[in-house]
């Protein structure tokens, strides 16, 4: 492989950017103390307890921002003016760019290329709608549009108003998109921009099981229809579909890989039996590639570089 994308969940930015900086009030607040780990001892409980302790912390962390779909907020460091997280953030994202930078071969051998990115976060209840942001080159937006700025209503007073955990329809994520056109494509600064999802349809878990389907007949193996499709929000067209296939099988753990639909035209093959999949253009906003596929055990399943609103 000759590139990267150079990348981290966005969601605490800020914090870290404060917990990590020597001359920013908030750095030993209780929040950057979890996340720092300044508690952590290895050896001292047996390694379930440890395990589930960071697991606690995990969760605290993350309930006001990722987690939410509605009155998202950032940690209490950031709200009662203990912390600026707003410079916090804009550190860690300037980080980001500057290490994508040094790892880029701009000589005639271009021998490796990075690319900044973040990833959009937002997992209400454990739903998964994360979104890969990609750009395409140095022209980036000036902060990262985050699970924070999809809230589906603004916390009106994060010390007074608690964050929902889920809503109907998931966190905003057309607000992602708006965001990426106005403040990128839109912006006549040269900045483009792809967003990967990260997620199947309606925000399951990556790495989860597939609803339970009929009974089925001893050998049978369980069938379901996938989907993904583009909307024009910023254009960016479906390019490749695959289908990752994860089973325990005696004891051990087997995958594969299934490339199931892709754009020919632009040199994306597809595997052996899907090779009658197409991707049909059904009207001018969307396209959609819809194909069958039968499998065993628990499923994962991810696709190439598109904008997707998911898989069905």
């Amino acid at each position: 492989m000759d590139f990267a994308a150079v990348t981290d969940h966005s969601e605490h930015f800020g914090e870290m950017g404060v917990c990590n900086s020597a001359d920013m009030n908030g750095r030993y607040s209780f929040e950057c103390q979890l996340l720092r780990g300044f508690w952590w001892q290895p050896g001292l409980f047996p390694g379930s307890a440890q395990r589930s302790m960071a697991t606690s912390a995990f969760n605290l962390l993350t309930l006001p921002n990722d987690g939410p779909s509605t009155f998202n907020t950032h940690l209490p460091m950031c709200v009662d003016g203990e912390a600026n997280c707003f410079e916090g953030e804009r550190r860690v994202w300037d980080e980001i760019q500057a290490a994508a930078e040094a790892y880029y071969d701009r000589s005639s051998e271009c021998s490796f290329t990075t690319f900044i990115a973040y990833e959009m976060t937002s997992t209400p209840l454990g739903e998964n709608w994360h979104r890969n942001v990609i750009f395409r080159n140095d022209k980036v937006v000036s902060r990262p549009i985050t699970a924070i700025d999809l809230a589906r209503k603004p916390n009106p007073d994060p010390n007074t108003t608690a964050p929902r955990q889920i809503v109907k329809g998931g966190p905003d994520i057309e607000k992602l998109w708006d965001g990426l056109r106005d403040q990128c494509l839109k912006a006549g600064t040269g900045c483009d921009v792809i967003t990967i999802p990260h997620n199947y349809d309606q925000g399951v878990p990556m790495g989860g099981d597939l609803p339970k389907q009929r009974k089925l007949a001893p050998g049978q193996a369980p069938s379901f229809i996938a989907a993904a499709w583009m909307d024009d929000y910023i254009g960016t067209p479906l390019q490749q579909v695959q289908i990752i296939k994860g089973w325990v099988e005696n004891g051990q753990t087997l995958e594969k890989v299934y490339t199931v639909a892709g754009n020919a035209d632009n040199g994306a093959s597809v595997d052996q039996p899907f090779q009658s999949v197409k991707i049909a253009l059904l009207n001018q906003w969307v396209e959609k590639a819809v194909f069958l596929c039968r499998s065993v055990g628990r499923h994962q399943r991810r696709h190439g570089p598109q904008q997707n609103q998911g898989l069905t």
